[in-house]
């Protein structure tokens, strides 16, 4: 068994489940040893109940459910009883319906070694677009996020096709030598998102109710999650209208530090 504890997390997951992967394990307890367990599993990989399950993971591109919690920049939807988190960009945040009211998403799926982590999306264009920045050489999910939210899809090509670098710049996580590599790499590879169906999906927006009363502190500690630094949130924060609600406020800090 000490040998399954070496492999990645998904694949001790799915060793569990599947009968063919129960055997490899069967295999470490008897003494194989770590290359014959290796041999194993790759027989494995080929095998019609893997390659269901590796399809089946992969293939989480839409939800379709009710809002359960809102805090950003992460949310939880309510699919037949099971709770999926997902973390999305401000933009989609803020057309998002009242907690409680049905919502259907774009989804990417990111697995790890200790976590699987899934991305929502209000519009195909932005899921699009944020598989293409994740593919730029020093772009994660975090920062294509953070992009995502300080400017749409139509802003973000502005910028490509203007070589607009300092635009850039002003989003958290992006300096001088990110910006140009973003402009360099996006160009070649707009064709892969800018066709897009484009269409939202059963997203609202936000009905302008007053806020709760900690509703700065969320949307501070919501722009540090994306990046930015506390006295940069205070300072963005700053003369805003505490009267609107969190996913609001967010908002209208992003586009005052992007016009600013």
């Amino acid at each position: 068994m000490r040998w399954l504890s070496r492999l990645p997390m998904r694949m001790q997951g799915m060793a569990y489940l599947l009968p063919p992967l129960r055997a490899v394990v069967g295999a470490a307890q008897g003494g194989g040893g770590f290359s014959c367990l290796l041999v194993i599993c790759t027989e494995c990989l080929y095998s019609k109940w893997q390659l269901f399950i590796i399809a089946s993971i992969h293939m989480i591109g839409r939800i379709n459910g009710f809002l359960l919690e809102k805090h950003p920049p992460w949310i939880v939807v309510d699919v037949h009883g099971v709770g999926y988190e997902l973390e999305a960009s401000m933009n989609t945040l803020v057309a998002l319906p009242a907690v409680g009211e049905s919502v259907s998403m774009y989804t990417h799926l990111t697995i790890r070694d200790d976590a699987h982590l899934l991305y929502g999306f209000g519009r195909e264009q932005e899921r699009a677009l944020f598989r293409a920045l994740i593919k730029v050489n020093g772009v994660g999910p975090k920062l294509a996020l953070a992009i995502l939210s300080g400017m749409d899809e139509a802003a973000f090509m502005r910028c490509v096709r203007d070589d607009d670098s300092k635009a850039l710049t002003k989003l958290p996580g992006v300096g001088k030598k990110t910006a140009e590599r973003l402009i360099i790499e996006m160009r070649d590879r707009f064709p892969e998102w800018e066709n897009a169906a484009d269409a939202p999906l059963a997203l609202e927006a936000a009905n302008g109710e007053p806020a709760p009363r900690d509703s700065l502190a969320d949307a501070e500690a919501a722009l540090v999650s994306l990046g930015y630094k506390l006295t940069e949130a205070s300072k963005m924060l700053a003369d805003i209208n505490p009267k609107q609600s969190t996913e609001a406020i967010i908002k209208a800090a992003l586009t005052k530090r992007m016009t600013g």
